[in-house]
């Protein structure tokens, strides 16, 4: 049986992509690192809209990095 991908683990990857901590993506996203724990964790359940909310503050961290790398990359 293949393995189905959780929220959780979604989360973490997105976080760990943008090099964020909980409390980081926490202030960012506008929620707890307390809630953002429990989801990486498989404890609770978030709704698709802050999977959403959380995945838009990672995903602009890391835009945002992958930019400067380029930049600073380029400009060497």
């Amino acid at each position: 049986m293949a393995h189905k991908t959780t929220a959780g683990e979604i989360v973490r990857s997105l976080r760990n992509l943008a090099d964020m901590t909980q409390e980081d993506l926490a202030e960012v996203a506008n929620t707890s690192a307390a809630y953002i724990s429990r989801v990486e964790n498989g404890i609770a359940r978030p709704t698709p809209q802050w999977i959403g909310n959380v995945a838009a503050a990672a995903g602009a961290r890391i835009k945002a990095t992958a930019t400067h790398n380029t930049v600073t990359s380029s400009a060497a």
